[in-house]
């Protein structure tokens, strides 16, 4: 597939020395070269001079391709200051629209720095081009502390940062949410994304909706439902219905009742996949995307307690169709998608028979080593629901956890790990599952900023200390931190859960339903009831075995007159 600008990320990899991690960065480059205004101040980090010219050199071609020509000039002793550096850039320019402004290393120095940001009026007025100064971070650094109103003009800074030389592997899968950068670097890209959405020129028609699908995939990432929500039904979705773009419409729609989804608001996600999003992929003939969406609805039924319904979509409409797509991949993941169902029916010998028979040779033989591991932890779960706590154990820790370390899935290991100290508390193991979740699972997800999974991760550990009857600590957990969390984000389905733990806590420590964990169980039980969740049985039952007691009332005495 091409790009915008007519080269194949394939062939251009394989055809230059451009490192497989700098690509997307040099894409990036390349984009506000070509779409930016006449004169720019870029600034392009760098340790290596040659790789500075591998750059240059594929930066030359694409900009070719859209009639912009460029030129370099080397900074040396011949050009004694700064009006001699202007001097050369107006030369330039009359022949070229990217300039490249290399061996700065030792050329710039703060009182440079300070003169050029004194003389930036007179520079962008009569250099109308596009400056890329190749800079070490250390020179960046200078500049943004001895140039400060200059710095305020960049147009972006685009490190290439030097890394070990490795043989180059086909790179895992990965879903957008559980990718392995950090919450820095997601928030820096955040503010790139709103920065270049917001410029004047505006972005180029032909990828705003893809800047706009990114800064809402990466707000999602970060738990900020309400902001993806607005900008996907607000900004994406009124963009392709303005270019009559119905695929895109149709997409964006679900990404919509995703959101939806993950805020608890099943009856809305459930009337978007059915009403909106099913009928114009059945009118474009987007046979496979129906069918995913067929998928999210067994979910949400699935979700509502409805097995039957969530397994006759899997079985009879999503599977048929993947197989006669020839869709082995995800074919596979359905089968697993029911094995989870038989699983949740009781049907054990049934759901470890599709995993083990059906869906891990499929993982195996299409070289797919994530799902291969992912489908081996269902496995251990199954073994776990068999009473075989050794076993599943075992697979968690030597199977998946060495796979998801070579591949590098840090989110795949801290779940791997979770799960693994829940086993442990379940051996009474309470320290060592503790240690982990403390130690080595919390502080990926605060990395990642993974904050639904940080505040699930609380809560495990909550419960531990309320296992060791350190009620005050487990309490203050959850009504302090992961409660508000959920709320926060919109998670009504969990905040319910959370709830109801908060008020089993308080029975146990005042050895009574009091009015405060009465009236968390009756606010969990009334969303439970409007979302027409399962957990709504189990609530009741609750409050069934420990009915509200009330204060007792104090007589009143009359006083004698």
């Amino acid at each position: 597939m091409q790009d915008l600008f007519g080269f194949d990320r394939q062939r251009l990899l394989a055809a230059s020395s451009i490192k497989p991690e700098h690509f997307d960065e040099f894409q990036r480059l390349c984009i506000t070269l070509v779409h930016g205004s006449a004169f720019q101040f870029v600034l392009a980090e760098i340790y290596s001079q040659p790789y500075s010219n591998v750059l240059i050199a594929q930066l030359a071609s694409v900009l070719q391709q859209n009639q912009l020509e460029s030129a370099s000039l080397v900074l040396d002793e011949s050009i004694m200051g700064i009006p001699e550096l202007e001097t050369h850039l107006i030369e330039l320019r009359h022949t070229a629209g990217v300039i490249h402004i290399l061996g700065s290393s030792t050329w710039f120095t703060p009182a440079r720095w300070a003169e050029l940001n004194l003389r930036r009026d007179t520079l962008a007025h009569e250099c109308q081009a596009k400056l890329v100064f190749w800079l070490t971070p250390e020179q960046t650094r200078d500049c943004a502390n001895n140039a400060i109103d200059l710095w305020a003009w960049r147009s972006g800074v685009y490190a290439f940062e030097e890394t070990i030389d490795a043989p180059i592997q086909a790179a895992p899968q990965f879903s957008p949410a559980f990718s392995n950068q950090s919450q820095l670097d997601r928030a820096r890209r955040i503010g790139q994304l709103r920065a270049w959405l917001a410029s004047d020129p505006a972005p180029p028609i032909a990828m705003r909706g893809q800047l706009w699908n990114e800064l809402a995939t990466l707000l999602e990432d970060l738990g900020q439902l309400d902001e993806a929500l607005h900008i996907r039904g607000k900004k994406e979705l009124p963009f392709y219905e303005e270019l009559d773009d119905e695929r895109s419409r149709a997409i964006t729609l679900g990404k919509i009742a995703d959101i939806l989804q993950k805020r608890g608001q099943l009856d809305g996600a459930l009337h978007i996949y059915e009403n909106e999003e099913l009928p114009l992929y059945k009118k474009l003939g987007e046979l496979r995307l129906y069918t995913v969406t067929l998928g999210k609805i067994a979910d949400i039924w699935l979700a509502h307690g409805q097995l039957d319904k969530a397994l006759q979509i899997r079985e009879q409409e999503q599977l048929p169709i993947f197989k006669l797509l020839g869709d082995t991949r995800s074919s596979a993941v359905t089968l697993g998608k029911i094995a989870d169902i038989l699983l949740i029916r009781g049907q054990i010998d049934e759901a470890l028979h599709i995993n083990e028979s059906e869906v891990l040779p499929i993982f195996k033989q299409l070289g797919d080593l994530r799902s291969h591991a992912i489908t081996l932890c269902k496995i251990a779960d199954i073994w776990l629901a068999r009473g075989q706590i050794d076993k599943a154990l075992h697979i968690f820790e030597k199977d998946t956890l060495p796979i998801f370390e070579q591949l590098g899935d840090v989110y795949s290991r801290a779940m791997t790990l979770s799960r693994m100290a829940d086993i442990l508390q379940t051996r009474g193991q309470l320290d060592t599952a503790l240690h982990i979740l403390e130690k080595n699972v919390l502080p990926i997800f605060e990395q990642l900023g993974n904050i639904h999974s940080h505040a699930i991760t609380l809560g495990k550990i909550a419960n531990i200390w309320q296992s060791r009857g350190q009620i005050d600590k487990a309490l203050y957990v959850l009504e302090k931190k992961v409660l508000p969390i959920f709320e926060k984000l919109g998670d009504r389905r969990e905040a319910l859960i959370s709830k109801t733990n908060i008020a089993m806590i308080l029975i146990q420590r005042d050895g009574h339903c009091g009015e405060r964990a009465s009236r968390l169980l009756e606010q969990a039980l009334a969303t439970a009831r409007k979302m027409n969740l399962p957990e709504v049985l189990m609530i009741k039952e609750i409050i069934k075995e420990h009915p509200p007691t009330k204060p007792r009332k104090l007589a009143k005495t009359k006083r004698k007159q």
